[in-house]
C-alpha cells in the first residue's frame, strides 16, 4: 500500500495522502478482524498441531492468545501511520523505533525472568513491547508529519485497485508461508522431531543471513519507489541492473562464506555429535543464493505495488515443492527436501517473477527471460567460485575450532571478495556498478 504514497508525497499532495491514510486504516482494521477470526478457529486444533509434550505448568491456549493479541494489536491502533515514515524515505526513523522498542522488550524480559522465573510474565512483555513501538510511531508521525491525518476519500477506481493489490499480496504471502513451512513438516513426518531440531540449527544461520538481506532490501524500497515515480523507464532499467549486480555480489559472498565456515561453526556451537553431513551444507548454500536470486526484482515490485501479476506464483511453487518433497525424500532422504525447495524456487518462483515483472516494470516483453538467463550465469559463477574456495578452506584446519573459523573467514573475506569481483567483471553491468560505488564514495567523502 505504501507504493501508492510515493507520488502524492513527492508532489506534496497532502489531501491525497490523508485520503490514502484513511483507506489504509480501514484495511488494517479489516485485516485485524481476519487475523482474530483465523486465530479463534485455530484454537480447538492447537493440541493437534503441537504434538510435542509441553511442561505441565504451561497452558498452550493462554500462550497462543497472548501471541494473537501481540499480532493484532497493531492493526487496531496506529500501525497504518508507519506507511508515512517509509513513503517519506525515513527508514532511519523506523530503525530507531524498532531499536528502542526492542531494547525495552528484551531488557524487560531479562528482568522479569530474573525476578519471577515465570514464562507467562516473560511472554506478556511481547504485547507491551508492541505497545511501546506503536506509541513511538504515533509520537514521531504526529510531530514530524502533522499535516497527515486519516481523513477524506479517494476515487472508487483507485480504491478498488489498492484493495485488489492487498488481496494479491495476501495470496502471495500465504503461498510463501506454505512453501516455507513445508520442509519442516515433511522432515518431521519422515525423520521425527529430533531431525527437525538438527536441521533447524543450520537453518538458524540461513535465517540470520536472510534477516540481513531483508534489512538491505527494506532500505532500498523507499528510494526505488521515488525512482519509479520520477525517472524514465530507461533510468529504471539502468539503476535496477546496477543494484542487481551489487546485490548479486553480496548474495554470492554470503553463500560462499556460509559454505566454508558453517561446519566448524556448528561443531563449536552444538558439538560434533549434532552436525549433519557436508552435502546438507552445500545444498543450503545453494538454497541461500537461489532464494536471493530475484530479491532486487522483488524490491521494485514492492515499491510499485505490482503484486497482482505474480500472486499465484508462490502458491504454485509451494504445491510443486510439497510434491517434490514427498517424492524425493523417499529416494534420497533429507537432501531431497532441500533439492525440492531449490528446484521449486529456481524454476517456478524466480522464473514466474522475472517474466511478468519485467514487462510491467520496464515495458520489456522479452527482458524477463534474458534477465533470468543472466541470473543463471551469476549462479553458475557462484557455484564455481564456491567449489574453489571450499576446496581451499577445507585444507585449513587447526586444533582450535575458533581459529579455524577465523582463518577460513579471512581467506573468504579477502580473497573471496577479490575473486568474485574479478569473476563478475565480464558481466555487462559490472563497469556501471563499480562506477556507481565509486561515485557514492566520492559523494560521502
Amino acid at each position: 500500500m505504501i507504493s501508492k504514497m510515493y507520488e502524492p508525497i513527492a508532489k506534496k499532495n497532502d489531501e491525497k495522502v490523508c485520503a490514502l491514510l484513511s483507506l489504509y486504516k480501514k484495511v488494517y482494521y479489516a485485516i485485524g478482524f481476519l487475523v482474530i477470526i483465523f486465530g479463534v478457529v485455530l484454537l480447538p486444533f492447537l493440541k493437534v498441531i503441537i504434538r510435542e509434550e509441553l511442561p505441565s505448568d504451561v497452558n498452550v491456549y493462554i500462550i497462543f492468545l497472548i501471541n494473537l493479541l501481540n499480532t493484532v494489536i497493531g492493526y487496531f491502533s496506529v500501525s497504518y501511520k508507519q506507511s508515512i515514515i517509509y513513503a517519506s524515505q525515513r527508514v532511519d526513523l523506523s530503525n530507531v523505533i524498532l531499536l528502542v522498542s526492542a531494547v525495552f522488550q528484551y531488557c524487560s524480559q531479562c528482568i522479569v525472568l530474573l525476578l519471577f522465573q515465570n514464562y507467562y510474565c516473560y511472554i506478556v512483555i511481547l504485547p507491551l513491547g508492541s505497545i511501546v513501538n506503536l506509541l513511538l510511531i504515533n509520537v514521531i508521525v504526529r510531530n514530524k508529519y502533522p499535516q497527515y491525518v486519516a481523513k477524506g476519500v479517494i476515487a472508487k477506481d483507485e480504491q478498488k485497485g489498492i484493495i485488489d493489490s492487498v488481496k494479491a499480496l495476501f495470496i502471495s504471502r500465504v503461498g510463501g508461508m506454505i512453501r516455507g513451512s513445508a520442509d519442516n513438516i515433511v522432515i518431521e513426518l519422515f525423520f521425527g522431531i529430533a531431525m527437525v531440531g538438527l536441521y533447524d540449527n543450520y537453518f538458524y544461520i540461513i535465517s540470520a543471513l536472510m534477516a540481513i538481506f531483508s534489512i538491505v532490501m527494506n532500505a532500498f524500497i523507499p528510494s526505488v519507489g521515488n525512482l519509479l515515480v520520477e525517472e524514465s523507464m530507461e533510468m529504471r532499467r539502468k539503476i535496477f541492473f546496477i543494484l542487481n549486480h551489487l546485490y548479486g555480489l553480496l548474495a554470492s559472498f554470503c553463500s560462499i562464506m556460509f559454505l566454508c565456515i558453517c561446519q566448524p561453526f556448528m561443531k563449536l556451537w552444538v558439538g560434533e555429535n549434532n552436525i549433519l553431513g557436508m552435502e546438507i551444507v552445500v545444498l543450503l548454500a545453494v538454497y541461500l543464493y537461489v532464494h536471493k536470486f530475484c530479491d532486487m526484482l522483488a524490491v521494485f515490485q514492492d515499491a510499485s505495488g505490482s503484486w497482482q501479476y505474480t500472486k499465484w506464483v508462490p502458491m504454485i511453487a509451494a504445491i510443486v515443492n510439497l510434491i517434490l518433497n514427498i517424492t524425493l525424500v523417499v529416494f534420497i532422504g533429507l537432501p531431497g527436501v532441500i533439492i525440492s525447495t531449490i528446484v521449486s524456487v529456481l524454476f517456478i518462483y524466480d522464473l514466474g517473477y522475472s517474466i511478468p515483472l519485467f514487462r510491467v516494470l520496464f515495458g520489456d516483453k522479452n527482458g524477463g527471460l534474458k534477465y533470468y538467463m543472466r541470473q543463471m550465469i551469476y549462479l553458475l559463477l557462484t557455484v564455481i567460485t564456491g567449489a574453489l574456495f571450499l576446496a581451499i578452506t577445507s585444507q585449513i584446519e587447526f586444533e582450535s575450532i575458533l581459529l579455524t573459523i577465523v582463518a577460513r573467514g579471512i581467506v573468504v573475506g579477502v580473497f573471496g571478495t577479490i575473486t568474485l569481483c574479478v569473476v563478475y567483471a565480464p558481466m555487462d553491468k559490472s563497469k556501471e556498478a563499480y562506477k556507481y560505488i565509486i561515485q557514492r564514495i566520492r559523494k560521502r567523502s
